[in-house]
């Protein structure tokens, strides 16, 4: 009979469906020791687990905004402000549960799942290439911030101008000049799009390099079958 693990933070921090099957994680797991001085329940234990599978999976917790309530700079877009909202009019008690308030914004948490699992269904993308996967999970990311841009653009009508003056120099005389540049929340789309555009580049390159490799792999595979029949042949007609 299996004697069961002691609960300890290097337990919670350690998955050990991938410590069985990686030499490296084994070598590099016993730097996770060293906490026994930190006593948890086995409800925090598996918190904290939970957590660690989070971002083992790639979706990492520290993108998506911490709610803060009607002071989050989303709120004006927010179904949950407007059902806190209504719950406050009507007098609801305790209307403030109706909010996720302190923790990771559901909203964008689940559009990183989603766009995650879009990428990479649509590129077939194995579960335990954690390479790729963490591509994916960027791809996403860069989707959570270009609507939070999308929102600021939106919301401030200054910004959202292509270009913008810029006070290139001044005179002597304390006369300002400008010049035209582009607007740095522009300028900040543009190089989300960059980004972006490298991260689908290697990704596509890595599929045409897999995909050579496949095609010299079966031209190879058809000479030697090839070169076994016509040994074959040539030992046959020996016999006879």
């Amino acid at each position: 009979m299996d004697t069961p693990e002691k609960l300890t933070i290097s337990s919670a921090l350690t998955n050990y469906s991938e410590k069985n099957s990686s030499s490296w994680f084994n070598q590099l797991v016993p730097y996770l020791e060293g906490y026994d001085n930190v006593s948890l329940t086995e409800t925090e234990i598996k918190l904290i687990s939970r957590i660690t599978e989070e971002q083992d999976a790639g979706i990492l917790r520290h993108i998506p905004v911490i709610c803060k309530g009607p002071d989050c700079p989303f709120a004006a877009t927010c179904p949950f402000i407007a059902i806190w909202k209504k719950a406050e009019k009507e007098g609801v008690e305790d209307a403030s549960r109706k909010l996720p308030l302190n923790q990771p914004c559901p909203l964008e948490k689940r559009t990183l799942i989603v766009r995650t699992a879009h990428y990479a269904d649509e590129l077939n993308v194995a579960p335990q290439n954690k390479m790729e996967l963490s591509l994916c999970v960027e791809l996403a990311e860069l989707d959570v911030f270009s609507e939070r841009l999308n929102y600021y653009l939106s919301s401030n009508l200054k910004q959202a101008e292509l270009i913008e003056d810029e006070i290139a120099t001044i005179t002597e005389d304390g006369e300002a000049i400008y010049r035209k540049v582009i607007s740095p929340a522009i300028e900040l789309k543009l190089k989300l799009a960059a980004r972006r555009s490298k991260i689908q580049s290697d990704l596509l390159a890595t599929r045409k390099a897999k995909m050579s490799v496949l095609k010299d792999t079966g031209k190879n595979q058809t000479a030697a079958g090839l070169m076994a029949e016509i040994k074959s042949a040539l030992e046959a007609n020996k016999k006879v």
